[in-house]
């Protein structure tokens, strides 16, 4: 009856996301270790589908939390007023660990670019230390175009991750090849926001020490901007993400931790690239001084499918910006003023790499 799933997401201080996808309609819900039952529910009614995502409520900030998927097929639905279900089939249960401010260290791992290579991403994802990973950052570019069904998205930009994104809890940033065609409104239901409202690919979260502010670039040239949309359209939308971080900065959320990470799929490089990676050079020139000015330590992209650090203070920068590359997964373990980098290869091989955070 399981397709893909269960993955956890849009962790928070007052809740968390949990999401699958069945091979046939069903009633869908989340069960807790003590019984509580969290339906999908709309305008007062359950509702049943193929794809569940159901927001557990609750401060459970610091708790490891066992939980259930709870489904029962709906056999026929012609009678809109008493369908006819099966039995119920409760998997799991599922243990997760939620983030929680008051830890000294935040461990979490990176992939990106895998642009639909299953073998790889399963290969890398399989390494994962699921004792000592926070949470699973899919850094863009998991897929190789824009235009897929919900169940294709799905396939690739989730389910080479396994049992682990069952019990580490997954956040992402959006990349320029899933911000194609109609991917971007699939990719906002696979990776719901509570209150994202315009800017569903925008948004900010704590864990131990370090605060973390997720931005998105959208597209990567200005003729492939004019061919998607209107090329103004995408400044736009990244005035727009200004406006929201020069707010978020302000908040206890972000001044209230030590260290601040900036996650972006199109790192903010002054360079020129061949396809006119114009927005690169816009947003150095726009959005690092609001950055510098925030405090922010570290940021950490993807997109050039190679490896790259630019120390502080090259191009305007007051922090470094850390590139992965497309072939290896990035383990990062932020503590005692550095942030510890290690990219692991699928064969396993590591290149260390320490960074001082201011």
């Amino acid at each position: 009856m399981l397709s893909v799933g269960p993955w956890v997401t849009d962790m928070g201080k007052d809740g968390f996301s949990v999401l699958w996808t069945t091979e046939c309609e069903t009633l869908g819900w989340v069960q807790l270790e003590d019984g509580t039952r969290f339906y999908e529910e709309f305008a007062g009614r359950r509702v049943f589908g193929r794809f569940h995502s159901i927001r557990i409520d609750g401060d459970f900030r610091g708790a490891t939390l066992r939980y259930s998927i709870g489904n029962r097929e709906v056999l026929d639905k012609s009678n809109s007023v008493k369908p006819v279900y099966g039995e119920e089939c409760l998997l799991g249960p599922y243990r997760v660990k939620t983030f929680c401010d008051s830890s000294e260290v935040c461990r979490f791992s990176v992939l990106n670019d895998m642009h639909m290579r299953v073998d790889l991403y399963g290969a890398l994802a399989s390494q994962i230390d699921t004792a000592a990973t926070d949470f699973i950052f899919l850094n863009g570019d998991m897929i190789d175009k824009g235009n897929y069904g919900l169940d294709t998205l799905v396939r690739y930009e989730l389910e080479p991750l396994g049992r682990l994104s069952a019990i580490i809890p997954v956040a992402y940033a959006r990349g320029n090849h899933e911000g194609r065609g109609d991917g971007a409104r699939k990719l906002a239901m696979i990776f719901p926001r509570t209150g994202s409202g315009k800017l569903p690919f925008t948004y900010m979260f704590r864990q131990g020490p370090a605060a973390f502010v997720v931005l998105d670039a959208g597209e990567t040239g200005v003729k492939r901007s004019r061919a998607l949309s209107d090329s103004d359209f995408y400044e736009g939308y990244l005035r727009e993400q200004m406006a929201w971080a020069a707010e978020a900065f302000k908040s206890e959320e972000w001044t209230g931790a030590s260290y601040h990470i900036c996650l972006i799929h199109a790192p903010m490089l002054d360079i020129t690239l061949p396809g006119e990676r114009v927005v690169y050079g816009w947003m150095n020139h726009n959005f690092v001084p609001l950055l510098n000015e925030a405090g922010v330590d570290l940021m950490i992209g993807a997109d050039l499918h190679e490896y790259r650090l630019t120390p502080a203070g090259r191009i305007g920068n007051d922090f470094p910006i850390l590139v992965n590359g497309k072939d290896a997964r990035l383990d990062v373990v932020i503590t005692d003023g550095k942030a510890s980098c290690h990219f692991v290869t699928s064969d396993g091989k590591v290149r260390d790499l320490t960074i001082d955070l201011q």
